[in-house]
């Protein structure tokens, strides 16, 4: 995540977001491997999962932040061509 937090694109902001998303399912998924395969750490491993559960929903929530916010900077990107073509027209 920090990766992505000096990126100057949104689009790549938006990767390295996704990419911390992917990686808090995988420490989901290796927690369920340790819960299965060392009973002596099940109950530690299962705690942990249940504390990347909301981590992963943050995770979440910070992307979907981001493509608003990406929705409106290309709504506002398109506003400025419109208004100066409009600006421009009668000089035309």
């Amino acid at each position: 995540m920090a990766e992505g937090f000096e990126r100057t694109g949104i689009q790549e902001t938006l990767n390295f977001y996704n990419i911390a998303r992917a990686s808090c399912g995988e420490c989901r998924s290796l927690l369920y491997v340790i819960e299965d395969n060392f009973p002596e750490f099940a109950e530690d491993a299962a705690h942990l999962r249940t504390k990347c559960i909301p981590i992963g929903i943050k995770l979440t929530h910070l992307i979907q932040s981001t493509k608003q916010r990406q929705a409106f900077t290309t709504l506002g990107t398109l506003s400025a061509i419109v208004l100066t073509l409009l600006l421009l027209k009668p000089l035309l």
